[in-house]
């Protein structure tokens, strides 16, 4: 199967995203495709990034596992027949009683009809449903460079439609990795949900289970902030590795974190085909203790700026973290909430 790049583009463009922004853009200089990357604020070019790595370390893909194996008995005479097996799917665990609740309340909001007429879960925003591994990527016009050599990603939430029964915000979603590969002229495209702790664990429920933006609705949305936290505690104790890393991407000193407003920066391992292996959060030696925003700003070279609403922290490349001191909760008497600058 190969995709055009009119359709990458449509693709990159057009995925539900928090930031929609500008994606990959080619347009022809003297006969040749030039790759021109815009920079937006869920999107990232980065260098040659491929760790070297034995074959037996890659992550298992696709995460799905089928549970239907097939027999086939061919014979030279007329008998030849074919028989079928499933097995049946592992046990779910059992739901603990705040889960139960949550299930249950989500019932009284009235999901169904809310989900159906959702803006960001149809037409150009609708999510994807397939993952794709090193995709030929068509040239239209002209050519790639033959000196490009990187990856072109762009993250966004991407919720799965079949297990989706909770209200729906624009930034809920696991977070989906789309991926342009370039090298030696040709480009592949790969797509995958990032693997994180809590689509790992919602993919052995079969079901959404933490909590989402947009259940905080009315005063059902009011009792479940009552318990979710314990909820939550009870598959994930930390609280700043909840939320899907689903806003930004980060390459840095030889890293390549996903990023989300509400977490710490996950770190992940990007293979030459474009999959992904989760490796943890980063505390950069326990010094990163809080939530930071998902645009952290690099200042030069070596150094790396993450900031909150009222702390900000200077990393340097090679080098142990330091937070530094003193509150930045006001400029023009303003918090600052999203970006430095």
């Amino acid at each position: 199967m190969k995709l055009s790049a009119s359709l990458l583009l449509i693709i990159l463009c057009g995925c539900n995203n928090a930031n929609l922004g500008d994606a990959f853009l080619a347009h022809r200089d003297g006969g040749n495709a030039i790759a021109a990357i815009r920079q937006a604020s869920a999107s990232e070019l980065v260098g040659p990034l491929y760790y070297k790595s034995d074959p037996d370390d890659l992550p298992p893909y696709p995460p799905f596992v089928d549970t239907t194996t097939t027999n086939h008995n061919d014979d030279d005479d007329a008998s030849t027949s074919s028989s079928s097996t499933t097995t049946p799917p592992p046990r779910r665990p059992r739901r603990s009683f705040l889960h139960q609740l949550d299930r249950f309340l989500t019932i009284l909001q009235n999901t169904s009809s809310h989900l159906k007429k959702h803006t960001f879960l149809s037409g150009n925003f609708a999510p994807v449903s397939e993952e794709h591994v090193q995709v030929p990527v068509k040239v239209v016009e002209g050519e790639l460079p033959a000196g490009l050599d990187g990856a072109f990603c762009r993250n966004g939430p991407n919720p799965i439609i079949s297990q989706q029964k909770k209200r729906y915000h624009w930034f809920d979603g696991h977070a989906m990795l789309h991926t342009l590969m370039i090298k030696d002229g040709k480009a592949t495209y790969t797509n995958q949900f990032i693997p994180c702790p809590r689509y790992q664990i919602e993919q052995e429920l079969g079901e959404e289970y933490f909590p989402t933006i947009g259940e905080y609705k009315g005063l059902v949305g009011l009792l479940k902030l009552t318990f979710h936290a314990q909820l939550v505690k009870q598959k994930i104790d930390d609280l700043k590795q909840v939320a899907p890393p689903n806003t930004n991407v980060l390459m840095w000193n030889n890293k390549f974190y996903c990023l989300h407003e509400a977490n710490l920066p996950m770190e992940c391992r990007m293979f030459p085909d474009g999959r992904l292996k989760y490796l943890g959060y980063e505390t950069f030696d326990g010094a990163l203790d809080y939530p930071v925003s998902a645009h952290p700003v690099k200042d030069g070279e070596d150094e790396l700026i993450f900031h909150s609403i009222v702390r900000f922290l200077i990393v340097k490349a090679g080098a142990t973290a330091s937070l530094m001191t003193g509150r930045i909760n006001k400029l023009n008497n303003n918090p600052m909430k999203h970006s430095l600058f």
